[in-house]
């Protein structure tokens, strides 16, 4: 089991892949929040790499639909996005998409 500096590591570079990918595709946290309909507040929390953060709504399911959510919305594949989240979950996620 990964320990928390790990998880929160891997949380951090994910995230800011994230952002990468919404940056390079030219949309404002604004758009693609409303895209997903995600309350602002998980928004950023999601795309700051507080994917636990004590959060109910940050279940592992709930995660999940929403990085798929996420890449459908900027056009990226969903699967690389969801193996990355994974990893991320394991604390054994690395920097690139």
């Amino acid at each position: 089991m990964p320990d928390d500096d790990a998880r929160k590591r891997s949380g951090q570079r994910f995230a800011a892949d994230l952002r990468a990918m919404r940056e390079e595709r030219g949309l404002s946290v604004e758009e693609l929040r409303e895209r997903l309909h995600v309350p602002s507040g998980l928004f950023e929390a999601f795309e700051s790499g507080q994917l636990g953060g004590g959060d109910p709504m940050f279940n592992r399911v709930y995660l999940r639909s929403l990085a798929r959510s996420y890449a459908d919305a900027t056009g990226a594949p969903s699967a690389p996005v969801l193996a990355a989240l994974r990893a991320t979950l394991e604390g054994e996620y690395e920097e690139g998409r």
